[in-house]
């Protein structure tokens, strides 16, 4: 039937090559924010369990996590954003919020039975009592309080932070995802950030912030937005809890003026780039006449001239 081919059609497009998932992972790798089951649903709907097994499935969520860090719920109001930077092991990730590494399912999403895990955690997080984990643990305290703040809403909270050691640095990601399906819309605000010299005396600050949006009643329409951030310097941070201060002051002033600017963009489309799009003048060069008297007269000019043609 037409159904039927129209299926195997879909099915042909999501696999890619014969016998391939390809296709299909990276259908799934760049799924919208907070929809990735949704999406990993509907491929095995078109093309079965079997024609996009459980291990495509961990692939494409391995890849989709590189880029988008998606953020877990652990237990009741703790969340876990998954970043390569805190991967340490497959389908393990590391909280640097309680120090411990948290076992992740990655064909379902969800956290694995046996709660935390056995991997290496300290690669991540500094070796104790070094001075750079220090401010790490100072560091990561103070972005907790901010990423509460920044991600919640109405008193739900959506996003989460952390903070790792690299070498003589610190690696800050920051991640929220609000959903509202029902309503047709999903975004994620993404943000990684380095803090060079963490223990140093010059420390310096420099990032990058991400931004999707999906909106999908009627249509399917994405907003895609990126920005990098050179590096500023961090004065005043003689000490992790100063550090730490410095840290959670750049990143709001950047993250708030960028925020800013876009909202800016968006009423600028609104406002003169939709209005740019539509046409001043009609074709005929004459602006429209909004007179109702006018138009039924122009429309009864035909019927009078075909009138006074047959009586004459």
């Amino acid at each position: 039937t037409s159904r039927e081919k129209a299926m195997a059609a879909a099915a042909a497009a999501a696999a890619g090559a014969p016998g391939s998932t390809d296709g299909a992972q990276g259908l799934l790798a760049r799924s919208p924010p907070g929809q990735f089951d949704i999406v990993a649903k509907e491929i095995r709907g078109i093309v079965g369990a079997d024609g996009f097994p459980d291990a495509a499935v961990a692939a494409a969520r391995e890849a989709h996590l590189k880029s988008e860090r998606p953020v877990l719920e652990v237990g009741k109001g703790h969340f876990v954003a998954l970043c390569p930077e805190g991967q340490v092991g497959p389908g393990k990730f590391v909280d640097s919020k309680r120090a411990a590494v948290v076992c992740v399912d990655m064909v379902t999403g969800k956290p694995s039975e046996g709660g935390d895990g056995d991997g290496d955690a300290a690669a991540v997080l500094g070796e104790a009592g070094s001075p750079v984990r220090a401010a790490r643990e100072a560091v990561v305290g103070e972005l907790e309080t901010y990423a509460g703040h920044a991600f919640s809403f109405r008193g739900t909270r959506h996003g989460a932070v952390e903070v790792f050691v690299s070498g003589e640095d610190l690696t800050v990601v920051l991640s929220g995802v609000k959903t509202r399906l029902d309503n047709f819309w999903a975004a994620q605000w993404q943000s990684t950030w380095t803090v060079s010299g963490a223990a140093g005396a010059s420390p310096s600050l420099s990032g990058s912030v991400r931004v999707t949006t999906h909106y999908f009643e009627d249509g399917n329409v994405q907003l895609r937005a990126a920005k990098d951030f050179a590096a500023v310097p961090l004065k005043g941070a003689a000490t992790p809890e100063k550090l730490a201060e410095a840290v959670r002051r750049a990143i709001a002033d950047t993250e708030d003026a960028y925020q800013a600017a876009l909202a800016a963009v968006v009423q600028s489309v609104e406002g003169e780039t939709m209005r740019d799009l539509r046409r001043a003048m009609p074709l005929s060069g004459q602006p429209m006449a909004w007179n109702l008297n006018a138009h039924r007269f122009r429309r009864a000019l035909p019927s009078a001239k075909s009138g006074a043609g047959s009586s004459s």
